[in-house]
């Protein structure tokens, strides 16, 4: 029974960063589905400014430059909106709940 649970998860220096939009859709979507309403997401979406572009081109990781609001377009298809967006040197630290 799900009523009064939580569920949290956490994505930082991952899928957010490494995954393809439509994977990152695809996970968001099954999270969606499969977890209460109170259910919380918190990860770091890297930024898609000058400081990221630097960051990419230093790494050999395939980062994707996607920037917080293509993000946010993005976690809003799959269901989720931002409702915390910290800003930080190398990325975005953002808190998404269930739209």
């Amino acid at each position: 029974k799900r009523n009064g649970n939580i569920v949290s998860a956490s994505s930082e220096g991952a899928l957010f960063e490494y995954g393809s939009d439509e994977e990152i859709e695809s996970n968001l979507q099954a999270l969606y589905e499969a977890t209460p309403a109170a259910s919380v997401i918190v990860g770091t979406v890297t930024r898609a400014d000058d400081i990221g572009r630097v960051l990419n081109q230093a790494s050999q990781a395939a980062i994707n430059l996607r920037g917080l609001e293509a993000f946010r377009a993005l976690s809003l298809r799959a269901g989720w909106r931002i409702t915390k967006a910290i800003d930080r040197p190398l990325s975005h630290d953002v808190l998404m709940q269930k739209v």
